[in-house]
């Protein structure tokens, strides 16, 4: 029986319930892609993090002039010098494999000019003396 006269307002249970699935269906679609941008940003930061760390140990070899041991296996980097404290840096995002260990000397330089980090399953190639040499 429809009213006359009255306008009708609010939405019928079959319209909300098809509201409601056509939102979920569209969520389901965009939540992967964004969680998938997230992790990649991570990664993307935690990259930068560790070149920035590399950029500082070899501006504390150099200005402290004393060498830096640096020994990168898994996701865990360890910077050491003698009679100093240690540091450790674990990452979520980056792998090195094989282990790799170089020296950075009391004029800056790495005595190792590559370290190979793998990221999200793809390999990356750090150059180990090109901020020191000023490039960037």
């Amino acid at each position: 029986m429809v009213r006359r006269g009255l306008p009708s307002f609010g939405m019928t249970l079959i319209e909300l319930l098809i509201v409601i699935t056509i939102m979920g269906l569209l969520s389901s679609l965009v939540v992967p892609d964004v969680r998938n941008q997230i992790e990649r940003a991570a990664a993307q930061e935690e990259f930068m993090r560790l070149q920035s760390e590399l950029n500082a140990t070899s501006f504390m070899a150099f200005s402290q002039g004393k060498d830096v041991s640096v020994t990168a296996s898994g996701s865990l980097l360890v910077v050491s010098r003698p009679q100093a404290l240690r540091r450790e840096y674990r990452y979520a995002h980056l792998f090195f494999d094989p282990k790799q260990e170089f020296v950075y000397l009391s004029s800056g330089y790495a005595t190792k000019e590559k370290l190979e980090v793998t990221q999200r399953g793809r390999v990356k190639v750090l150059d180990l003396n090109k901020a020191f040499r000023g490039e960037e």
